[in-house]
């Protein structure tokens, strides 16, 4: 795995967004990179392309990502494209993807399984021409079973190293 997909993996998990939101957004991110998770990425093929990790469209939200830069003193990087993202559904900048859409997807979120948060940021942040959603599904079907796996590592992991709580220290109060 490459150190761009591992450091976004990271900062879409300090996101604090449900597990099911941050599979949806990596599945989302890797399709628009095409797996490179690189915040430079740029859309190939288009005579003014899309770019970053969102894959902002100098039609679309790149001039309001960018105003968002200015504004707080920001530069481009992968952590401030997610902070973006994040501020559009729930901070200052919900009105550049609508405040309706804003307040449908937070419910979405909080709810949803990963692939009704897939489809939703798909259909209500992303909007993309192409939409492949059979690849945004199959990444998150991915990512759901990468994080199954780890949960099931480390529940093996204390399972096979049980606490001994007379030797921690513990008082039960009772």
């Amino acid at each position: 795995m490459s150190e761009k997909r591992q450091d976004v993996e990271r900062m879409v998990r300090d996101t604090g967004l449900p597990k099911a939101a941050q599979i949806a957004l990596l599945a989302n991110i890797a399709v628009e990179t095409g797996n490179s998770f690189d915040h430079k990425q740029q859309q190939r093929g288009a005579s003014k392309p899309a770019q970053g990790l969102l894959q902002f469209d100098p039609k679309g939200k790149l001039n309001n990502y960018e105003k968002y830069l200015n504004i707080n003193s920001y530069a481009d990087s992968a952590q401030n494209q997610i902070n973006y993202f994040m501020d559009t559904i729930y901070g200052d900048s919900k009105k550049e993807i609508g405040h309706g859409n804003a307040s449908k997807l937070r419910d979405i979120i909080k709810t949803g399984d990963y692939k009704q948060v897939t489809q939703a940021l798909t259909d209500m942040w992303f909007k993309p021409g192409k939409p492949h959603m059979e690849r945004r599904m199959d990444e998150a079907y991915g990512f759901s079973l990468r994080d199954q796996n780890e949960t099931n590592r480390r529940t093996r992991e204390l399972s096979q190293n049980p606490v001994d709580l007379n030797t921690t220290g513990f008082e039960p109060t009772i």
